[in-house]
């Protein structure tokens, strides 16, 4: 078994979709049947859209089974996928959140600029700090949202 991973052409865009195919001989020719569709991801994927992708492709890959797929299997779809579109790593979600940082402390200093917003006392400060990570968790995704942050592309050599 492997992955197949297919441009598609839209009205929301050009995205890549994966899907798990497999390989036997019949009557002396190749022929390949589809298992199972694992999601598709947009083209310029940010790390936000690559870490949702393969969230989706875990759940679905672990819900085929051992009936349908083995485990040496899901490792070579895994690896297939991997070299088309990465995972996100450590690096891309330590940038992520360093940029929403500096665009949230840039809109702090517009707000106090203006008047509309007094700075933090020290006891304030302290009761943000212990907010940081629920704020940071709900107002990541729409932000992630207005924003395109794209990845480096891999590109795996024909064979």
């Amino acid at each position: 078994m492997w992955a197949r991973v297919r441009l598609q052409r839209g009205v929301q865009g050009d995205r890549l979709a994966v899907s798990v195919v497999a390989s036997e001989r019949v009557n002396g020719r190749v022929q390949q049947s589809h298992v199972a569709s694992l999601g598709s991801v947009p083209v310029a994927a940010t790390v936000w859209d690559r870490h949702l992708f393969w969230c989706a492709v875990m759940q679905k890959l672990n819900a085929l089974g051992r009936n349908r797929i083995t485990e040496a299997d899901k490792g070579f779809v895994v690896h297939d996928i991997s070299r088309k579109i990465p995972p996100p790593r450590e690096a891309d979600w330590l940038d992520l959140t360093a940029a929403w940082l500096e665009d949230k402390a840039r809109e702090e200093a517009l707000l106090v600029a203006k008047g509309e917003l007094k700075p933090l006392t020290r006891p304030e400060c302290v009761f943000m700090s212990n907010n940081v990570a629920a704020t940071l968790r709900s107002e990541l995704v729409p932000w992630i949202a207005g924003r395109r942050l794209s990845g480096l592309r891999g590109r795996r050599p024909r064979r």
